[in-house]
């Protein structure tokens, strides 16, 4: 399947409301964000650097969605988070999910080389947990997706006990998986830890707005063993 990749900006109005569709239908209501997030994202993109957020579409026929993925890129400890990888519900099982992942590691990639790094670190991201699901079809979900990130060489970590922060105000935050792939250098336990705080800095606090305090509870949750 030939697909055109394209990294969104916000003068893509087309291309972003069109790529929400496919994320509504996606994910579950408790690690859904509101569109905001990702607009204040692509407001970003200008004055960020050498840390990067992208948010990807691969498409076909002029305007068909195939995919999307967005990330960051954080420069200070040279690693990727992978926020959402999806593909359109109508035409899935044509390998679009792993051409999908392989372009968006492909961008972090550049983003390390652009930052003055030889290569990316690693790349991390949240999944969500199979005892947690509310019926058996999100089960299956969960459980395909886990496959797929392993298939795609993402280690399931183990050893980190994570917690989402609430999306949304009142919620609870959410145990998830955090799966990591390793560049070529060995990441240290205390570099995931880092990357948590990074992640809950540049992603949660900047990006969702979320406040310190509600983000501190969440952190005081997690474990790194």
């Amino acid at each position: 399947m030939d697909i055109t990749w394209k990294e969104l900006t916000s003068e893509d109005q087309i291309f972003i409301q069109k790529a929400f569709e496919i994320y509504d239908q996606s994910f579950p209501d408790e690690v859904r964000e509101p569109h905001d997030v990702f607009y204040r994202g692509l407001s970003s993109q200008t004055s960020s650097f050498p840390d990067s957020y992208t948010f990807l579409v691969g498409y076909q026929n002029e305007s068909e969605i195939c995919s999307l993925a967005t990330a960051h890129y954080f420069s200070n400890i040279n690693m990727g988070f992978i926020v959402y990888l999806a593909t359109n519900p109508h035409i899935r099982s044509h390998g679009i999910g792993s051409m999908t992942l392989k372009k968006i590691e492909e961008i972090l990639m550049d983003g390390a080389k652009r930052a003055g790094y030889h290569s990316l670190k690693g790349i991390v991201l949240e999944t969500e947990k199979e005892e947690f699901a509310h019926t058996e079809l999100e089960k299956q979900t969960c459980a395909r997706r886990n496959r797929f990130f392993e298939k795609n060489q993402f280690v399931n970590l183990v050893n980190v006990t994570y917690l989402q922060p609430p999306l949304k105000q009142g919620d609870p935050s959410v145990p998830l998986h955090l799966f990591l792939k390793q560049g070529k250098e060995m990441i240290l336990g205390s570099e995931i830890e880092r990357l948590i705080e990074e992640i809950f800095q540049k992603k949660y606090q900047v990006m969702n707005q979320i406040p310190v305090k509600v983000l501190e509870e969440c952190q005081k949750l997690m474990r790194v063993d």
